[in-house]
């Protein structure tokens, strides 16, 4: 570890730099607890919302063949189980400096699962219909990808007290 003030390098598990005295806090804590706590909530929604999410895009005629369908469903369940995931890791670990990696890693693979959903319905808007592209899926998706570099900031952070990229 090393502290920001005078950039003393220190031992983990200290909670005081033993140069200048400043208490030693990770300082991407309450981003990666807040952003965490987000991911939770949203995983918990899409478990109670799934179902009725599907058919309501199956019926307004957002999916057009098995494909379609299919595809959604794959994307709807993998989001979720990825956000009770990065979620769970995010208010556990948001003090422990030494999973800042670990965090920053979680955070890259929902950065790129969701944009890279995200482009492929945008490309599909242009074969079907720009309304197509605005639906409750790929408002989630935004969304996820707007939380997932809020957790990759707060991952960023805790590295750099860590000592590390």
């Amino acid at each position: 570890m090393v502290c920001l003030k005078c950039g003393e390098t220190l031992s983990a598990g200290l909670k005081f730099c033993t140069k200048c005295g400043l208490k030693i806090q990770p300082s991407g804590e309450r981003l990666l607890k807040v952003s965490g706590i987000l991911f939770i909530i949203f995983g918990v929604i899409g478990i109670t919302r799934w179902r009725s999410n599907i058919l309501g895009l199956i019926s307004l005629g957002h999916a057009f063949n098995f494909r379609s369908i299919l595809g959604t469903i794959t994307i709807i369940i993998t989001t979720i189980i990825l956000n009770i995931i990065i979620g769970i890791l995010g208010v556990r670990y948001s003090r422990n400096i030494e999973k800042a990696k670990l965090l920053k890693f979680f955070a890259i693979i929902a950065i790129l699962f969701n944009g890279f959903w995200l482009v492929l319905g945008f490309i599909d808007s242009f074969r079907f219909d720009f309304m197509y592209f605005i639906n409750f899926v790929n408002i989630i998706l935004f969304v996820n990808i707007i939380l997932s570099i809020c957790f990759l900031i707060g991952a960023q952070k805790n590295l750099k007290i860590k000592g590390g990229k």
